[in-house]
């Protein structure tokens, strides 16, 4: 089950509540999800897409609206804000869903609350302030990345990492959530002994689009995997541990060469460590200390 869908199978009930239950038997309102595209984040696709195998299509008399924002959405904000802020013309249209939430959600759920008061405006996935889009959502549902700043490196660190190298660009450390996150990540290296390591990679709704930030950390890993990795050694027990950008990750795994490889919001489809063709040798611990 992708992350849209565990959100929307929240989301969706509750969207009901608001609004109330019979409308569900005679189909008399519609909700509408916008996600990334299969290139930017497949399975927040295939959520929405399950989403409208269960509950129908509007074009088919279905109950569910979806549409897609461009995968280079920074340049395009207007654009996408625009588009969300158009299905409130659908006068039946009483939940609008977004995610991921990225920035210029805010605003247009801010739009659609202006035209229409009655539509509840929902956001998973967050990439705007916190502040920002809880005063502009009704509702607003986001990973713990300050916890995580702590389990990641806690699992590395049973999984034998030695190392651990976190990639990504600008636009995504300056998130609070995300910067506050690599803080913690540093210092919870320096805390369990773990060496820590920075790179930059290109943003995938640049100018080199997807393709180009894949390839890109196609190219780099073998050369950081030379710079951070064991010296002659392929045992996943003491190799780096990688962390990269969501869209990224798909082109760099290296089997047995790293401890592994996560994005930087992994949905089940990324559990590991079934996608990296080995066990670690260490026992698997059950859960971090408090």
């Amino acid at each position: 089950m992708s992350r849209l869908t565990r959100l929307a199978t929240a989301l969706v009930p509750a969207a009901m509540l608001f609004i109330g239950t019979t409308a569900m038997a005679d189909a008399k309102f519609h909700v509408g999800i916008c996600t990334g595209t299969v290139s930017q984040s497949e399975d927040d696709l295939r959520g929405a897409e399950a989403l409208i195998k269960a509950y129908g299509s509007v074009k088919t008399g279905g109950m569910i609206q979806h549409m897609t924002y461009p995968d280079d959405f920074m340049s395009q904000q207007e654009t996408f804000i625009s588009n969300v802020v158009s299905m409130s013309d659908d006068p039946k249209m009483k939940a609008i869903i977004v995610n991921q939430a990225i920035p210029g959600t805010a605003e247009a759920f801010k739009r659609v609350h202006a035209k229409r008061p009655d539509i509840y405006c929902l956001a998973g996935e967050c990439q705007e302030d916190p502040l920002v889009i809880s005063g502009a959502a009704d509702f607003a549902a986001q990973n713990d990345f300050v916890s995580r700043g702590y389990t990641i490196i806690w699992a590395a660190k049973q999984m034998g990492a030695k190392t651990f190298v976190h990639i990504s660009f600008p636009r995504h450390m300056s998130y609070e959530g995300l910067g506050r996150r690599r803080s913690i990540m540093e210092q919870a290296c320096k805390d369990m002994g773990i060496t820590w390591a920075f790179e930059t990679a290109p943003d995938p709704t640049s100018d080199v689009g997807v393709a180009g930030a894949q390839q890109f950390i196609l190219e780099k890993v073998p050369a950081w995997l030379k710079k951070y990795g064991p010296k002659g050694e392929k045992s996943p027990s003491s190799a780096p541990t990688m962390r990269t950008p969501s869209p990224c990750s798909s082109s760099c795994w290296p089997p047995r060469t790293a401890s592994s490889s996560k994005p930087i919001c992994p949905p089940p489809s990324w559990a590991t460590p079934a996608p990296s063709a080995w066990t670690s040798p260490r026992k698997r611990a059950t859960s971090p200390p408090s």
